[in-house]
This record gives structure tokens, C-alpha cells and sequence, in this order.
């Protein structure tokens, strides 16, 4: 008599129906998640002084059991220390430490994770900005 893994058949289980419950109607006909975010940044572009990046989702939310993954990687800068990132949802700030241009990458992720252990992240917005600090 072989033995079933009784634990393998229920998360293979759960993870149909999470892929069946996923599905939106928007999702079948191809539409990108990434399509109504926007990136926003303000305040002073000077050495010293804190500058917002604000991720807009333009009244989308993200949904429950879900969330956010914020990354900003320093592509190109000035040698020296790199700026500070304190990363949030909505706003992230950044503080740069000495003048010069800085070219970043910012990505927000929505996150999920099944009762198996995966994860999921979905790019909802992906940009490269160019900074130009006093």
C-alpha cells in the first residue's frame, strides 16, 4: 500500500483555489497592475534635506492579506556615502548627502504569500528618475 502526503494534496488544494479567487475579470482580459501608478516627488532637491517619493495607486487599494514592497536603488551617483531611504507606503523618504545627480529606481510591489510558504510580488509601479541635488 503506498502512503499519501496528506499535507501536499491540502496546499495543493489551496493554492488552486487562491489562483481560481485571484482571477479577476480584469486580470483574464490582460490588464497591467502596473498601469494607474504614478510616482510623485517633492521637496527641496538640496544635500541635506529630506525629499518625498510618493507612490499613487490612483484610488486603487491594496487589498487585504496583502503587502507592499517598497525598493529605490541608487543606480548612479556622486562617490561618496549613498543617501538615506526610509521606505513607506505611501511616501518613502530620501535624504541625500552631498550634491550631485543621482539616477534611482523605484518599485512598488504588492506582496501575497500562500498558506504554503510562496510568494507572489506584482510590480504596480516601476520608474527611473534622474535627481538633480544642490
Amino acid at each position: 500500500m503506498q502512503k499519501r502526503n496528506v499535507h501536499s494534496g491540502y496546499c495543493l488544494a489551496a493554492m488552486l483555489l487562491l489562483l481560481l479567487l485571484s482571477v479577476s475579470p480584469a486580470a483574464a482580459q490582460g490588464s497591467s497592475a502596473a498601469s494607474g501608478g504614478s510616482l510623485y516627488i517633492e521637496g527641496a532637491m538640496k544635500a541635506g534635506l529630506p525629499v518625498t517619493a510618493i507612490f499613487d495607486l490612483g484610488g486603487d487599494e491594496i487589498p487585504r492579506g496583502t503587502y507592499t514592497s517598497i525598493n529605490i536603488r541608487v543606480k548612479s551617483g556622486p562617490e561618496g556615502e549613498k543617501p538615506t531611504v526610509l521606505p513607506g507606503y505611501p511616501e518613502s523618504t530620501l535624504t541625500f548627502h552631498q550634491p550631485g545627480t543621482y539616477v534611482l529606481d523605484f518599485i512598488l510591489s504588492r506582496v501575497s504569500k500562500s498558506s504554503c510558504g510562496g510568494a507572489e510580488a506584482v510590480p504596480l509601479v516601476r520608474e527611473t528618475r534622474t535627481l538633480e541635488i544642490e
